[in-house]
């Protein structure tokens, strides 16, 4: 293996060992590294736990198709550029059912795109539902051929959840806790009047809802904080609505 690849090989591992650690999936966007970033991170055994899929819309017509890049911004102002990065992203997470999206567009050369020279790229980060700033880009100006860039590219790319502000926040963590205790008792929705500084009721209701199917309801109300919820739902204290009773409720006006 030479150097440049080993490296990358390095920050993929260690990009998939957070995302274990922090129980979240990710799937990419790609035009520029054409599979590159997709294939560094499935080079790493085990990445199947966090490494959803990915799109490679090399082609401008796919960032519009399959992406759900917006046809207007394309045509109006190309495709290197801030706001198609996070619309790549975020597609690549909705497309592909993951919790984080991570995109990359750019120039690899020879030639000019967009009134953009070789080397100009654009990254683009979805992080999950709840986060501060979720939606992200970041721009670089590397040098180096066309071999070059995109393998400059590539490795930023992977960097880019590593880098990613608090990715272990305290709310985030218990939301994964709380997720993970519904579905061990075999739950789909949480109805809460929590108060919380980031993960908000709704946004827990719409990620077990965009994560988890066809099971049935649990209602957590008067705690503080996710966390202290999650005790009570371990201690048995919290008020749980069962299975039997869910259709009631949902004709009680709950939902």
């Amino acid at each position: 293996m030479n150097p440049q690849a080993e490296d990358r090989s390095l920050v993929a591992a260690e990009a998939i060992r957070l995302l274990e650690q922090a129980k979240l999936t990710i799937a990419t966007c790609e035009s520029i590294t054409g599979g590159g970033i997709g294939a560094s991170f499935t080079a790493v055994p085990g990445s199947s736990a966090v490494f959803r899929g990915g799109l490679i819309t090399y082609a401008t017509d796919l960032k519009v198709s399959l992406a759900g890049v917006d046809e207007r911004l394309v045509r109006e102002s190309g495709v290197i550029n801030e706001r198609t990065a996070k619309q790549m992203a975020l597609g690549a997470a909705l497309s592909c059912r993951a919790d984080i999206g991570l995109s990359a567009t750019g120039v690899a050369g020879p030639d000019w795109q967009d009134d953009e020279r070789p080397g100009m790229v654009w990254l683009g980060l979805a992080l999950p539902v709840g986060w501060d700033d979720r939606i992200r880009a970041r721009r670089l100006q590397l040098d180096g051929d066309r071999a070059q860039i995109r393998a400059q590219t590539i490795k930023a790319a992977l960097a880019c959840w590593l880098e990613a502000d608090d990715p272990a926040s305290a709310e985030y963590k218990a939301c994964t806790e709380a997720i993970a205790e519904l579905e061990k008792r075999q739950y789909d929705l949480v109805i809460t009047d929590m108060k919380m500084p980031r993960v908000t009721g709704l946004d827990l209701i719409r990620h077990i809802r965009n994560r988890y199917k066809g099971v049935a309801v649990l209602m957590v109300t008067g705690y503080p904080s996710i966390g202290g919820a999650v005790e009570a739902l371990r201690l048995g204290a919290a008020e749980v609505l069962r299975p039997s009773a869910r259709h009631d409720r949902h004709a009680g006006g709950h939902l």
